[in-house]
This record gives structure tokens, C-alpha cells and sequence, in this order.
């Protein structure tokens, strides 16, 4: 969760780790789902800056929040790369412990 500057370094330097460990770069920015305010970065929304393009989700719907986002993804990691407090709620939590 974080789509400003940071938060896209921060995964950057993740996929640059996954490559140099032999995954193909496109296929290193399919393992992340961003979300920013509006909820997560997709295919519909025409507001991404250059850095979030390689990140924006073609298989999921923009705006999702996060606690859907985990039901649908399943993800085995959450970072936090936002200064937005509260956005890891209890609800999340429960849900990614699933």
C-alpha cells in the first residue's frame, strides 16, 4: 500500500532483486497489486504516473480496496509504504490469515 515515489522505489528495488535472480522484469511486476488512495492501481485508470504504469493490474478491477484486493490475490506479504494511518484494519488482517 503506497503508490507515491517511495513506496514505487521501494518495489523497484524488489523487482530489480527478482530479475537479478533470473525472473523476466515483466514478470517480477505481476507478483505486486498497489493500491494508492483510490484503491488499486488497474487497467482503467488514466491517471498513473510513468513509475506505476509497469504495476497497474489488467486482471483486476481499478479502485479495489485492500481487504478484496487479499481475497482475490492472496498475497503472502503486505508492505506499508504509506504515510495513510489505519489502513491495515483489523478486517484485513483477519482476512490475509486466511
Amino acid at each position: 500500500v503506497g503508490a507515491g515515489s517511495a513506496g514505487i522505489g521501494v518495489c523497484e528495488s524488489i523487482v530489480d532483486c527478482m530479475e537479478a535472480e533470473g525472473m523476466a522484469r515483466h514478470a517480477a511486476y505481476d507478483n505486486f497489486c498497489i493500491l494508492d488512495d483510490k484503491g488499486l492501481l488497474g487497467s482503467q485508470r488514466d491517471s498513473l504516473t510513468k513509475q506505476q504504469v509497469p504495476y497497474r493490474r489488467d486482471d483486476l478491477e481499478d479502485g479495489l480496496d485492500l481487504e478484496e484486493v487479499i481475497r482475490q490475490v492472496k498475497p503472502t506479504i503486505l508492505l506499508g509504504l504509506s504515510g495513510a494511518g489505519g489502513t491495515f484494519t483489523e478486517n484485513s488482517l483477519r482476512e490475509m490469515s486466511k
